[in-house]
């Protein structure tokens, strides 16, 4: 019994807090001793041998990922779920705080584990999803009950069945959801549901949820929006009829079936899609307006700083053409306030392409405008005012908007194409900071005042790790290390990442990375696995641990 094992089940006779402080100083002392074996430890030859059990069954190489947070409304704490309960754990030191929640506290069915959660904005109120049944790559049907803290009591919202997309409305007093392609409402202190849409059909029209192409395309699975005052409710109506289906066998029982879907391959007719408000306080619903071309995306809606005013983000088929659009929830009359155009491509807009600030009169916007993916200041007539991020690098990603300062902060490439690191900088473009200190693949969370944030890195030389820092970087607590993966990695001898770069013979110059069988001699020849993806958006080569278990069983078999 190793000694992780030995404290783990001495910690039945401390408390949770007092078991979580000794696991995690022990487990920084074995990282410290496996960090300094575990390269020497690569080069030895009587490491054991890899096996299929070893990689699916028992996923021994697998890269364990830090679980998602959510802050609470306190700004002193973050919650993640584990298995059947959601945990507690405190900004200021990353320590685990208490048990907020289990599923046993449910008066309804719940088997299983937590599969997600939301909290209402009060943190008063708690939805949870169980039981998810999958439909495509991000969407499914799951069953979902609302747990009230106060009075211990909860309500099981799927009793006539499964449903899609719940989340709480902003003052916490709805619960919206989508069944059998309709949107609802469900008013959660007369216990009412209300139903909103009534034409949608399988294959044909989709209420509040996208089709294949929107969810796979345009990465969202939630096509409706709460407006900020809780009114209105936006949503994406998705007309399929004149998408040709496609068909194929689904296997999992002892007879296989059918599935058919509505799937346009390239040059076919799209869906057609629009955009509509319901107006919780009249009762109606109104069509927004997105112009008279149907052959054209609506990749993203997001509600403004001011009451009853949408945003609507379009882009041609071609996508090289983007506007953004304010319209009137109460008039549906739209108005283009921004156009970008590009030669080539628009890269697909995603949540944080445009983001408005609680002032009501900027927002920021996510443009490739001189040649480089950096965000610019707009005033809401979508005038530019400045642009904020600046240089010859493209910002990868959207951290945080600090509003009281007024810092944005940011991943780049600005050190490396492979590289990813986290800056912090004004909204006047002044003050630029730098807040990863490690090369390799960085990003951040940070915690509603930005006063802490955990930033998780990963190398080629270091699997995943979560710590802890406060608002000026300084260290306060390693939470996440992936130690297990360490030992598998040192007692099954992998070979390091190599990283390297391909000249093609049009002077282009690729990033590309190399595995090599243990024992690897130059002067013989090897049989090599070529593996790549092409997709836009997507990048496969970057300065971070590990590659596909399965290409480690093939570098035992000899393979480059």
């Amino acid at each position: 019994m190793d000694i992780i094992t030995k404290l783990s089940l001495h910690s039945l006779f401390l408390t949770e807090v007092q078991a979580h402080l000794i696991i995690s100083i022990m487990r920084i002392f074995i990282l410290a001793i496996l960090s300094a074996l575990f390269f020497s430890a690569v080069a030895q030859v009587d490491t054991k041998e890899i096996t299929f059990e070893d990689i699916g069954r028992h996923g021994k190489f697998a890269e364990i990922q830090y679980p998602e947070i959510q802050n609470l409304s306190d700004g002193k704490h973050y919650v993640q779920s584990s298995g059947s309960r959601i945990l507690k754990y405190e900004w200021e030191t990353g320590e685990f705080s208490s048990v907020m929640f289990s599923l046993d506290q449910l008066s309804g069915p719940s088997n299983g584990s937590i599969d997600g959660f939301e909290f209402s904005a009060d943190n008063a109120l708690l939805l949870i999803t169980t039981n998810r049944e999958r439909i495509y790559r991000h969407s499914f049907l799951a069953d979902y009950h609302v747990y009230d803290f106060e009075s211990g009591s909860s309500i099981h919202l799927t009793e006539n069945g499964k449903i899609q997309l719940a989340g709480f409305s902003p003052e916490g007093k709805h619960v919206s959801y989508v069944r059998n392609n309709n949107l609802f409402v469900f008013d959660l202190e007369n216990r009412k549901e209300t139903q909103i849409t009534y034409d949608g059909e399988f294959n044909k029209i989709i209420n509040g949820a996208p089709d294949w192409v929107y969810e796979e395309e345009f990465r969202f699975s939630k096509a409706y929006a709460w407006s900020p005052n809780g009114r209105y409710i936006a949503f994406y109506r998705t007309d399929e009829s004149r998408v040709r289906e496609f068909t194929f066998n689904r296997y999992g029982d002892l007879y296989p079936d059918y599935l058919r879907y509505k799937y346009p391959k390239a040059g076919e007719m799209n869906s057609l899609v629009s955009i509509h408000v319901f107006d919780l306080e009249k009762g109606r619903i109104r069509e927004m307006d997105t112009g008279t071309e149907e052959d054209q995306y609506i990749p993203r809606i997001k509600w403004t700083k001011t009451p009853g005013l949408l945003a609507i983000s379009r882009l041609n088929r071609l996508q090289n053409r983007f506007d953004l659009i304010l319209a009137d929830a109460a008039t549906g009359i739209g108005e283009i306030i921004l156009t970008e155009t590009n030669e080539k491509f628009i890269t697909e807009p995603t949540d944080d392409k445009v983001i408005f600030l609680d002032d009501g009169q900027h927002f920021l916007f996510f443009s490739e405008l001189d040649g480089y993916y950096h965000y610019y200041l707009h005033d809401m007539s979508g005038k530019p005012v400045r642009q904020v991020t600046r240089g010859e690098w493209d910002v990868i990603e959207f951290l945080g908007l600090d509003e009281s300062t007024g810092t944005l902060y940011y991943s780049s490439h600005e050190e490396s194409s492979i590289r990813s690191a986290v800056y912090s900088i004004s909204l006047g473009s002044q003050g630029k900071r730098k807040i990863s200190d490690k090369p390799g693949w960085n990003t951040a969370l940070f915690s509603p005042g930005f006063d802490h944030f955990l930033l998780k890195h990963t190398a080629v030389k270091n699997p995943e790790t979560v710590s802890l820092h406060r608002r000026n970087g300084k260290l306060v607590n390693v939470l996440h290390e992936n130690i297990d993966l360490k030992m598998a990695a040192m007692e099954y001898g992998l070979p390091q990442k190599e990283l390297i770069s391909i000249l093609t013979p049009d002077g282009v110059e690729l990033n590309a990375y190399m595995y090599k069988p243990k024992n690897f001699n130059p002067e013989h020849r090897y049989p090599v696995m070529m593996f790549g993806y092409g997709g836009p958006e997507s990048q496969e080569v970057r300065d971070e641990w590990g590659t596909s278990s399965w290409h480690y069983l093939l570098l035992q078999k000899g393979y480059v």
